[in-house]
């Protein structure tokens, strides 16, 4: 049988960031929570052997007992990899952040939403959050240990896409760029103000992606319609859907579905309309997350030649 992936979610897990598109709540039941997840990969490791582990969450860098979590995870399963997604806050310290590569680290994913304080803080609401990052980065530097390196599209950074590839360019510490759009559930009112103005949107997306083909990077780009990105993208990825193994923590604030035998939160997902039959990229596309559509936030406007 092929060893399956694992996502381990850690919602109870306290975030010194308050991102402006998150709709998680604050710190719960972290020892239950744990108890949760570690029960699932023990199911699931009776069925199947794990080829990877993925921990995310509010934020699970901040789980004070996260390197006993990792080892009870590699003593369980021992999968291939444990990836850890968090905002790093926590991982500028040294000695932290090998205390965790010791434990059975082998990946980290990070966000970041802006080339400078001034953005990142802003998408963050949270002061020195920036600095901070990119302190654990140069421990990455130091560790010489593998950063996978994400952001979203917002209109805090709308206007300066093209300098985050440019920060990106500059890491060298960094594996992969995935740039996305946020999915916000429509009762998140908070997250209005954040979102793009895609009319805008519309040049500088595409600009900034041409720049990341002009420097050589390869930026894989997620939950964008071909209509912003203007242009046939080498590196376009499909609808996110959960890995074989996932299963969502239950929590009343996210619906799921099943999809094609997976777990599929339904916030994420999409809808295309009726101009998109009439754009080239039409048979590739899978269209805007469906809250932008439904509140009337995105107009679709096909791409009519190459």
């Amino acid at each position: 049988m092929e060893p399956i992936n694992v996502s381990l979610v850690l919602p109870e897990s306290c975030c010194s960031n308050h991102c402006v598109f998150c709709n998680s709540r604050e710190m719960g039941d972290i020892d239950s929570n744990v108890e949760f997840e570690l029960d699932k990969l023990r199911r699931l490791a009776t069925q199947s052997d794990i080829n990877q582990v993925e921990i995310s969450g509010n934020d699970p860098g901040e789980y004070p007992q996260l390197a006993d979590f990792i080892r009870d995870i590699r003593e369980i399963a021992s999968p291939r990899h444990i990836q850890l997604s968090t905002h790093a806050r926590p991982l500028k310290d040294l000695s932290f952040f090998r205390e965790l590569v010791d434990a059975g680290m082998t990946l980290l994913r990070v966000p970041i939403y802006g080339a400078t304080p001034r953005v990142h803080d802003a998408v963050t609401q949270a002061p020195g959050s920036f600095e901070d990052t990119f302190q654990a980065f140069r421990n990455a530097t130091r560790l010489k240990f593998p950063v996978d390196v994400t952001s979203l599209v917002l209109k805090e950074n709308q206007d300066s896409l093209h300098l985050l590839i440019y920060a990106f360019s500059k890491m060298k510490f960094a594996r992969s760029f995935r740039l996305g759009l946020p999915a916000f559930v429509e009762t998140q009112a908070r997250f209005l103000p954040s979102i793009p103005d895609f009319e805008a949107l519309r040049r500088t997306l595409p600009q900034a992606l041409k720049y990341a083909l002009l420097l050589g990077l390869k930026v894989e780009v997620a939950d964008l319609p071909y209509c912003l990105l203007g242009f046939d993208y080498p590196d376009v990825a499909p609808l996110w859907k959960s890995t074989k193994g996932y299963e969502f923590r239950r929590c009343e604030k996210q619906g799921v579905e099943i999809v094609d035998g997976e777990v599929f939160p339904t916030y994420l997902k999409k809808t295309k309309a009726p101009p998109c039959e009439t754009c080239v990229y039409n048979s590739k596309c899978e269209g805007i997350f469906k809250a932008y559509y439904d509140q009337g936030f995105f107009e679709f406007r096909p791409v009519k030649s190459t």
